[in-house]
């Protein structure tokens, strides 16, 4: 099949009579161009155009002509006919009759080198790429349809460009509008996985389609209608308005897309807080952390032609988050997973895994470090490992180099056995070992800025009690950054000059990390007494006013408890106090026998179960039927405790309802206790927006006034982080009750569907 096939060898072509008619109209098209030159918005279009361009393409595009695109068409059709997979390819008639047309008069009329190249070049190219895979050939070809119904016949109007040299522009606008659409098109169809993604992305492209199409008609109804130079004014003036509100509207749509996918992934802000905070840091220290650059190891995982959260979910959601952020392009195929997920939140490891291989099939290289991967738990670790190990495997296969994945870690077995058992093609990791002399000169670079800061709240510090310091500090550091900042801080915050020069003295000076703890009037941290005293907090502080639900509270009294403070620890007690009533159960053996302030402890947590169970009385948590055998065992070590019976009862309700299943524990177990947070969120919501003055100021000491609005599950994220309208809040709650959302923007099953079923329907 070559392609100067002859158009009558196809007897039944619905595109070889087209195209002889498009050949002879061409031919009828007369004139001489114009002086007149392609305004700033044209060339400004086609130099964006151009940039995305390969030296490659560029030559194609400018070697195409109609004639070789039409032989290319029917030899497309040709090979479909043979395999049986014929489309009908006569929807693209419309469109190309108006471009023979059109890019006749543009060669007359607008007086700018390449322009017939970025015509048939660009629709050659999608057309023979669309053409391999049925529903992306369909999806374009549709396409084209659409817009050749948006097209005037220009032909008939040679004599108007003449004599109104104004509608000039209006063929510019239309090249630019033909432009725009190639643009994003040849986006999709390009790269190596662009069949992975294909539908992901036309979907996101829809509304900005729809411009393109709805501004085409707009200069279609202009050149119709022969327009004056009065109509053609207004025509401009709508334009831009019109393509202002587009852009506005495209962003809108995919900021909402992103706020969607971030709210999926729920790792937070931490991320770019920590990300900001550590950047400004390293402005101070710019000069600390370059070792770590000059090791022989090091230097081969930079080569990228080289050979070679604290659950595993989480640390693939944490990284997919970061990527997105550097590749916003990969937008909409992450919008589409989580729209088909079912999940509320990204829980789903084979489902990360799946958006971290679409990540990974982008053309950039990537460079990723783990960081803290010992503080995992043993099984995540190893299943974060072996994929790890395994899609680096898959990229050094296809394109060396495209992955480097670096662990920062405690040197543990299992981590080494991991990366060196893979059961893929073997990755051979090399391993750095850090050294106490690596970090000296970064510790020491990092303690001068701190000492000359000490010297100038404390001073005066000559040189050589600054020098003293420094070296001591460094010395006992023992290449550990954080006993250097322990010990800086500690200094720093020294009340008075007197107090510094005692805590400098060598025989104060701590000599280890522990002892640099101990001197910041830190201590140990015991989770037993830490349990039992937030246990103990959460019991007290839900027997507050605010959580009385049995008698009415008028409004203006409820506001005022508002006002006082009293709902500020209403999100954490509510979602936690069953989580350290079972911690305390858990570890209370140890309370009893090795800590000296246990009886009070003991005595202060038992006045508040007694509390909470006689404010929440109506869940008859003392009833026979309510009791759990096994709860009695769990409680065996506080049996000869007055409050033993209490505690069995408390933590028979907390068994019994966590028993009935994930979606139960979205749910405030205690009835009065849910609706009391109901109504308070309620006033707040309803309140924030009306406050002013002092009344303002009281409520931001006490609540985020911009994220008042709060989701109603109790083991999401955003039950304490909130949103900022009721809108975003319903959007969310949404995705909890209707996981199962359509990605077609305004569909009328918008708010999503409760099981896959319903939404396939």
């Amino acid at each position: 099949m070559h392609g100067n096939t002859p158009s009558s060898s196809y007897p039944n072509s619905q595109v070889s009579r087209t195209s002889t008619g498009l050949l002879s109209q061409q031919s009828t098209l007369v004139g001489q161009p114009t002086n007149a030159t392609g305004s700033d918005a044209l060339d400004a279009a086609i130099r964006r155009f151009r940039a995305r361009l390969t030296g490659t393409d560029l030559t194609a595009f400018r070697n195409t002509t109609y004639e070789e695109l039409c032989r290319e068409i029917l030899r497309i059709q040709y090979e479909q006919e043979q395999t049986k997979s014929m489309v009908n390819l006569g929807r693209i008639q419309s469109f190309l009759e108006a471009m023979g047309q059109f890019s006749k008069i543009i060669e007359i009329f607008l007086n700018v080198s390449d322009m017939v190249a970025f015509v048939w070049g660009p629709i050659k190219f999608l057309l023979l790429t669309a053409s391999t895979v049925t529903d992306s050939f369909e999806t374009l070809l549709e396409a084209y349809f659409e817009i050749g119904e948006q097209l005037p016949l220009l032909q008939e109007y040679e004599k108007l460009f003449k004599e109104n040299p104004y509608m000039i522009q209006a063929l510019e606008l239309i090249y630019i509008d033909i432009l725009e659409f190639h643009q994003q098109a040849m986006r999709f169809f390009s790269g190596s996985r662009w069949k992975k993604f294909f539908r992901a992305m036309w979907k996101d492209f829809d509304t900005k389609f729809g411009g393109i199409k709805k501004s085409l008609a707009r200069h279609k109804d202009l050149v119709e209608r022969r327009a004056t130079i009065s109509q053609y004014r207004v025509y401009r003036e709508d334009m831009a308005e019109t393509k202002a509100k587009l852009d506005e509207l495209v962003v809108e749509e995919r900021t909402k897309k992103l706020a969607a996918v971030k709210e999926w992934f729920a790792v937070g802000s931490i991320q770019e807080e920590d990300h900001l905070r550590f950047t400004e840091i390293r402005e101070t220290y710019k000069d600390t952390g370059k070792w770590i650059m000059k090791n022989d190891n090091i230097k081969d995982w930079m080569d990228a032609d080289s050979q070679g959260c604290n659950t595993a979910v989480g640390v693939l959601k944490g990284l997919i988050h970061q990527l997105l952020s550097q590749y916003p392009d990969m937008l909409p195929p992450c919008h589409t997973k989580r729209t088909g997920s079912g999940e509320p939140v990204l829980r789903s490891l084979q489902l990360a895994k799946k958006l971290f291989e679409d990540f990974c099939s982008i053309p950039e290289k990537i460079f990723i470090i783990i960081d803290g991967l010992d503080e995992c738990e043993l099984v995540e670790r190893k299943q974060l490992l072996e994929f790890l190990v395994e899609i680096v495997t898959q990229c050094d296969t296809s394109d060396p180099g495209k992955l480097r994945v670096m662990i920062v870690s405690q040197d543990y077995v299992d981590i080494k056995r991991a990366l060196h058992s893979s059961s893929v093609i073997k990755i051979v990791p090399n391993i750095v070992s850090m050294s106490e002399a690596d970090n000296r000169h970064d510790i020491h670079s990092y303690v001068r800025v701190w000492v000359d800061q000490i010297a100038v709240k404390h001073g005066p510090f000559d040189d050589q009690a600054k020098e003293y310091l420094r070296n001591l500090t460094v010395a006992r550091a023992k290449g550990m950054f954080l006993y250097a900042k322990l010990v800086m801080d500690n200094l720093f915050q020294q009340p008075t000059r007197g107090d510094l020069l005692e805590a400098i003295s060598e025989n104060n000076f701590p000599d280890s990390l522990k002892e640099a703890y101990l001197t910041k009037s830190t201590e140990d941290i015991h989770q037993p007494s830490v349990e039992c005293e937030l246990a103990t907090l959460c019991l007290q502080y839900l027997t507050f006013p605010c959580f009385q639900s049995k008698d009415p509270i008028e409004k203006q009294e409820l506001r005022q408890m508002m006002l006082e403070g009293q709902f500020a620890f209403q999100d954490y007690a509510v979602a936690k106090w069953f989580q350290h009533v079972n911690a305390f159960v858990e570890f209370g053996k140890d309370l009893l026998e090795d800590y000296t302030r246990a009886e009070d402890l003991i005595r202060g947590l038992s006045l508040a179960i007694d509390s909470f169970m006689d404010y929440y009385h109506e869940q008859n948590f003392h009833e026979p039927e309510n009791i759990v055998e096994e709860c009695r065992q769990t409680c065996k070590s506080f049996e000869g405790q007055d409050f033993y019976e209490d505690l069995v009862a408390l933590t028979s309700h907390i068994y019994t309802f966590q028993k009935k299943g994930f979606e139960a524990r979205h749910k405030v177990s205690i009835n009065g206790l849910g609706e009391a947070l109901n109504r308070n969120r309620k006033l707040m919501e309803e309140t924030v927006s009306k406050l002013k003055g002092s009344d303002l100021e009281t409520f931001k000491k006490f609540y985020d006034n911009e994220r008042p609005y709060k989701c109603t599950k109790i083991t999401c994220m955003y039950f304490s982080e909130g949103f900022k309208d009721s809108k975003s809040k319903k959007r969310h709650v949404n995705i909890h009750d209707r996981p199962y959302q359509c990605d077609v923007p305004d569909c009328l099953g918008a708010e999503g569907f409760s099981n896959h079923k319903d939404l396939e329907k």
